[in-house]
């Protein structure tokens, strides 16, 4: 995704906005959040396709994006924050597991990658941070 397309939905938002079409509080986007979520499941689940679980997906990252203008918060600087601290995240985990001296290329259970990646977590701070 490219600045254009934040700059875009940032947009959309505030020319929606003007003509009446305003969130109330953010309860009612949290509740369009949880709305489109479930759409992605249903879409998932019904296998109607990938171009109906693609509409759905964008339908939640615009109203993703939304929360973002109605909070004033800069949707791209949130995103790159996020990828930054998964990628941090991600590097702590493969070095815990080279500690322990267990091997990338094994199949790992879910329970002991979360234990993991709650280790990771503690070592790079709950925010992400050092």
């Amino acid at each position: 995704m490219t600045i254009k397309y934040f700059d875009k939905a940032i947009s959309l938002n505030k020319i929606s906005h003007t003509f009446g079409f305003k969130w109330k509080d953010i309860d009612q986007i949290l509740e369009k959040i949880d709305s489109e979520m479930l759409e992605v499941k249903e879409a998932f689940l019904s296998k109607e396709g990938e171009h109906r679980v693609t509409e759905e997906m964008g339908d939640l990252m615009f109203a993703v994006v939304s929360l973002s203008y109605f909070v004033k918060i800069d949707p791209e600087q949130a995103f790159i924050y996020g990828i930054n601290k998964y990628e941090k995240r991600f590097k702590t985990v493969l070095k815990i597991l080279e500690e322990k001296n267990i091997s990338l290329d094994d199949n790992h259970s879910s329970e002991l990658l979360y234990k993991v990646w709650e280790e990771a977590k503690l070592r790079t701070g709950a925010a992400g941070e050092d």
